[in-house]
């Protein structure tokens, strides 16, 4: 009588310890695949900080085969440079080039009445597409800040400067850091721009590129604020 009004209880009590055992096994399950999860994230953001800058990444321009000791040496982006980056340079001084020319054609019409205060107005845009082919044709010129600090640290400013701006890391690697951002301006939500640093010694070599979906526009103002924060922050 005794041993069958426990039965139960112990019935009970062997299927609560399986029930405990499996959830114990399934718990040190999730955990493994957890860390095996983010093992496989670090590595994988790793391998895509150390990875080489190629043709096949569709985020960035190509800088196949850069240079970083010619680089340094020549104070520009020096890098192999494919057929599309030449022609994209002519077509976009032709462009400007026929826009810097055009207000003076329309200012020295014979056929026009007068020289109206109207007629002035077409030259600001002469001045605009001066200074886009002159930034598209020094857009691989570095700008150079020379600090006090080792190259651990600039690196180190550079970092916390560009993830606040939000910039994700695409490069890091022998003093070569490059950050890249999501390009607003284009309809191609892949095309984005670059920030590009060669950190050598207590020097702080800086450029940026834009990629766009058509004529790759060069950077015109951002990379000045840029240098104008790096020099206050290097101090």
């Amino acid at each position: 009588m005794a041993k069958s009004a426990y039965a139960p209880f112990a019935t009970s009590g062997r299927r609560l310890h399986r029930t405990m055992r499996l959830s114990l096994r399934e718990l040190r399950t999730s955990c493994d695949f957890a860390k095996s999860f983010l093992r496989a994230s670090s590595e994988k953001e790793l391998r895509k900080a150390a990875a080489p800058l190629s043709a096949t990444n569709p985020k960035m321009r190509n800088l196949k085969n850069l240079n970083k000791s010619r680089s340094i040496e020549e104070e520009k982006l020096v890098f192999q440079e494919n057929w599309f980056d030449k022609i994209d340079t002519i077509i976009f001084c032709i462009f400007f080039l026929w826009g810097a020319i055009l207000p003076f054609l329309i200012y020295f019409d014979p056929y026009k009445s007068d020289n109206g205060p109207e007629y002035y107005i077409p030259f600001a845009f002469t001045i605009f597409s001066a200074f886009a082919i002159y930034k598209k044709l020094r857009e691989k010129k570095f700008h150079k800040i020379v600090t006090r600090n080792s190259e651990e640290k600039n690196a180190e400013i550079i970092r916390d400067y560009c993830l606040k701006d939000g910039y994700e890391i695409r490069r890091n690697s022998n003093g070569l850091i490059i950050y890249n951002i999501p390009n607003s301006m284009s309809i191609n939500s892949s095309h984005e721009i670059s920030r590009i640093f060669i950190v050598k010694e207590n020097k702080i070599y800086f450029t940026m590129l834009k990629e766009n979906h058509k004529l790759n526009i060069p950077i015109l103002f951002s990379d000045f604020f840029v240098v104008k924060d790096l020099k206050k922050l290097t101090k």
